[in-house]
């Protein structure tokens, strides 16, 4: 999402995951929490060069108003990518949360990549699966024909 007022805003919205964004150069904030926005994840995100005018005071690229909110993926320990981040310590977040991401990355994120298998894997798993299926239907039959 970029040259929005807003990349990603989320209201009324509990359980969500916000995950391998580029939220780049929106006016306000690139990702956006309201009040009633409980127990969501955002993690693995680039944000870069949102709230240039620093909206009312506040410098993040984010804002968070809502409550139990995370900022980092809680199993690796690896949060987003922040343009302004200094370098040290967590990033804050603005809003009413109080809320930061303790594991900011100094790099942008990638996506992960999925593979999707070739012709030839696919040729193998067809022959195993043929392989597997005749001797079945051999025994089949043979039980079939001494009933």
């Amino acid at each position: 999402c970029n040259n929005n007022c807003v990349g990603i805003s989320l209201e009324n919205s509990d359980f969500c995951v916000v995950t391998y964004n580029l939220l780049e150069e929106n006016e306000y904030y690139g990702v956006f929490l309201d009040f009633d926005c409980d127990e969501n994840i955002i993690h693995h995100n680039n944000f870069v060069a949102n709230n240039p005018g620093c909206v009312f005071g506040v410098t993040s690229q984010a804002c968070d108003h809502g409550t139990t909110n995370t900022w980092y993926d809680i199993e690796t320990n690896v949060g987003n990518y922040w343009s302004d981040w200094s370098g040290t310590g967590s990033y804050s977040i603005g809003g009413e949360a109080d809320a930061n991401d303790p594991f900011p990355q100094i790099e942008l994120l990638n996506p992960p990549v999925f593979s999707v298998p070739s012709n030839s894997d696919m040729q193998i798993l067809v022959f195993v699966l043929v392989l597997a299926i005749i001797p079945l239907s051999m025994i089949t039959r043979k039980r079939l024909k001494s009933k």
